[in-house]
């Protein structure tokens, strides 16, 4: 097909399919790639098409280009745009673990490496796949897309999903996780050894200015984050963490532990970039058995069913990798098979089909076999002891009292009040400093 020059100084030939070739004239050059591709094919928006660059469906003279690449006169630019995926997910017989399940709410314990829903690149093989094969219905708030959703784990991180039955529940949960009701309780795996026994960080983050894959507090528009932890065991290369994050920020644990230079194992977007550093701290990640998922864990969900106006607490059993290390005493046990049907059920399934594992009458009389494994009641909680130990406060001035100034920017800052407990406690303790 002969060429045919538009009115935006291009020449365009429009090829099968949806191939799209384009040469730039000098009267064009100079303007950025990712606000070209619009002008070029009106279907296209501008996040639209940077996520087509970013995919390498666009192409300079035979090469991929950052979306920031100014054209150039004679550059010859080939544009491909793929057919959309479905809008509506498939059921998929995915094996699934669901730890608890009554008629408003399910709670799953996702496995690592598996995304919560559909989106670009993870068209398939989702939580919600295995979901519509496991759970008849689903609340519709959250879209075809995300049926039943309330919240989100990156897909490097296992533990519990609360998912939304109806309508009804969907806004109820979703209302406590706005209103920082629900408490969220994981297992982080930290490279290094932590001086401090526990500590909070409140530095805000958002999307990094420079790389938008990125989270960190260099940003234009930071957004509130605190994440509390406390130390509950140690050892000679990593310490392992309960961490407590009070907001729910994308990657917040993973961006605040790695401003205080003890970034989660197994993590290639927050570990340390220098070539020394980033050797031991991929050893240690293979060492710990996190050479192809985070070393991080949603533990436990604290919330108050819809249902119900009393608060209960779902538990998802830490992988091996992470329970072993755990101290004796927070060990949770086996679950005994339960064929009863009173109440609320905890089931698990897989590939859509049931295999009953406890059942609950109700939240505030759980059975003795469940009640430390899978929920807790609320007698349980408010018994639970004060943690004990010394405190860390973690702030965004950018300097460690009684230490050196950090050299990250944005990263956050300890003011360390004491240290661990058995060992005579200083006016102030910087964290050990790990190798960068």
């Amino acid at each position: 097909m002969p060429a045919a020059a538009n009115n935006s100084g291009f020449w365009v030939r429009m090829t099968e399919g949806t191939t799209y070739h384009f040469g730039v004239d000098t009267g064009s050059a100079g303007t950025r790639l990712d606000l070209l591709l619009p002008r070029l094919v009106p279907d296209l928006s501008r996040s639209r098409g940077q996520q087509l660059i970013g995919a390498g469906f666009v192409t300079v003279n035979g090469g991929t280009a950052s979306k920031h690449y100014a054209v150039r006169g004679g550059d010859r630019l080939e544009v491909t745009v793929p057919p959309p995926a479905p809008a509506v997910p498939q059921a998929e017989a995915i094996p699934l673990s669901i730890l608890y399940e009554d008629r408003d709410i399910v709670a799953v314990d996702k496995p690592a490496g598996m995304v919560v829903h559909p989106a670009p690149g993870h068209p398939g093989g989702t939580l919600v796949n295995a979901l519509l094969a496991a759970v008849p219905t689903l609340s519709g708030i959250g879209g075809e897309v995300r049926p039943g959703i309330v919240h989100r784990l990156d897909k490097g991180t296992s533990g519990v999903v609360l998912v939304a039955k109806n309508d009804r529940a969907h806004r109820a949960l979703s209302a406590q996780f706005a209103g920082r009701t629900v408490a969220k309780t994981y297992l982080a795996l930290a490279w290094g050894v932590l001086a401090e026994n526990e500590g909070r960080c409140d530095t805000a983050i958002g999307r990094d200015t420079r790389d938008r894959q990125r989270v960190s507090a260099r940003t234009r528009r930071p957004r509130a984050a605190v994440t509390a932890w406390r130390v509950l065991s140690r050892l000679p290369d990593a310490t392992l963490l309960e961490v407590h994050p009070e907001t729910g920020r994308t990657h917040q644990i993973r961006v605040h532990l790695a401003g205080i230079l003890h970034p989660v194992l197994g993590d290639p977007a927050y570990g340390p970039r220098g070539a020394a550093s980033a050797k031991a701290y991929r050893r240690a990640s293979v060492l710990h058995g996190f050479r192809d998922r985070l070393a991080l864990h949603a533990w436990k969900l604290r919330f108050t069913p819809p249902s119900r106006r009393t608060p209960m607490e779902i538990v998802a059993p830490p992988p091996e990798e992470l329970r072993r290390l755990l101290p004796q005493e927070l060990h949770p046990p086996r679950l005994v098979g339960d064929t009863g049907n009173e109440g609320g059920e905890g089931v698990a399934r897989r590939g859509g089909l049931r295999r009953r594992t406890a059942s609950v009458s109700t939240i505030n009389e759980v059975p003795a076999r469940l009640s430390r494994h899978a929920i807790r009641s609320r007698a349980e909680l408010d018994r639970e002891p004060p943690l004990q130990g010394s405190t860390t406060e973690i702030g965004a001035s950018g300097r460690v009292q009684g230490g050196p100034q950090r050299q990250d920017p944005g990263a956050c800052t300890v003011a360390a009040k004491n240290t661990r407990s058995d060992r005579t406690p200083k006016a102030a303790r910087a964290p050990k400093a790990v190798p960068r």
